[in-house]
């Protein structure tokens, strides 16, 4: 093969695996693009995923607007598809069990900040309003659903 026709390897080429290794490192010295950079690069696999990253933030303000961004908002974003809405759905759901997760071990709701604690992560990035009833037993623990 001449110099000619071979392909032209991307200046690029391993960036991803490149952040994928700084950040096993050290995550904590990650900017808050490169962590969503990171991320929708698991989705988008053959694609250069930190222009997407910086409009997301630029759009929505910070990681936590971004994930709190309703569907019918994040697929106005160029380059945001039905693939990332559904993986974004994925994101939203395991954060919401694991802020449940002690609620659901039957731990105790005393004050109105433990129920708004399980309650924000479950209801963030909703389009539309929802009422939720926390119920207890006679100890201030939730009951099962």
């Amino acid at each position: 093969m001449s110099e000619m026709s071979r392909p032209t390897q991307s200046p690029h080429s391993g960036h991803k695996a490149r952040l994928r290794k700084r950040f096993q490192k050290a995550p904590a010295t990650f900017q808050d693009y490169e962590i969503l950079e990171l991320l929708l690069g698991y989705v988008l696999i053959r694609k250069d995923t930190k222009p997407l990253a910086k409009e997301l933030l630029a759009r929505f303000e910070n990681i936590r607007g971004v994930l709190n961004a309703r569907q019918d908002e994040l697929v106005t974003v160029p380059g945001f598809g039905e693939g990332l809405a559904i993986y974004w759905d994925l994101i939203r759901e395991l954060m919401s069990r694991y802020a449940e997760a002690p609620m659901r071990q039957r731990c105790t709701l005393v004050t109105p900040e433990d129920v708004a604690t399980m309650a924000q992560v479950r209801l963030a990035g909703f389009s539309h309003e929802e009422c939720w009833i926390a119920l207890l037993d006679n100890q201030n623990r939730l009951l099962p659903w």
